[in-house]
């Protein structure tokens, strides 16, 4: 029974190594402290890593070399909301045949981030 344990913590690892491999490295490009990410598991959803920075979106996709597929601006929230495709993160959901796996929230100050959604609120 120990050495299965073993195995299915072996196997949990390797895979999340997998997962997270692209958005290990757009992370990297946008220089964010491995303390301000946090991961989340949702049943509903795919795993989803978030943070928060004050590089304004555009910066943000620009850096990512990311493809915006929608943005909304929600006035009574005062928040513009960016979904977006960039290339090499394996995790993604897909909107009207689009896969997105980064949306960004942006209040004016703080960007929010969230691969492949913001789970934690905007």
């Amino acid at each position: 029974m120990f050495r299965f344990g073993i195995f299915i913590f072996v196997l949990t690892l390797v895979i999340s190594v997998m997962l997270y491999s692209g958005e290990k490295k757009a992370i990297e490009k946008l220089n964010i402290a491995d303390t301000d990410i946090l991961v989340f598991e949702n049943l509903n959803s795919p795993d989803a890593i978030s943070f928060e920075t004050t590089m304004p979106p555009l910066e943000i996709i620009k850096i990512l070399n990311a493809s915006i597929y929608k943005k909304q601006n929600l006035k009574n929230e005062g928040l513009e909301i960016y979904y977006c495709f960039v290339e090499n993160i394996n995790n993604f959901i897909v909107e009207n045949g689009k896969k997105i796996n980064l949306q960004i929230s942006y209040d004016g100050n703080i960007s929010t981030v969230g691969f492949p959604l913001i789970l934690t609120g905007y």
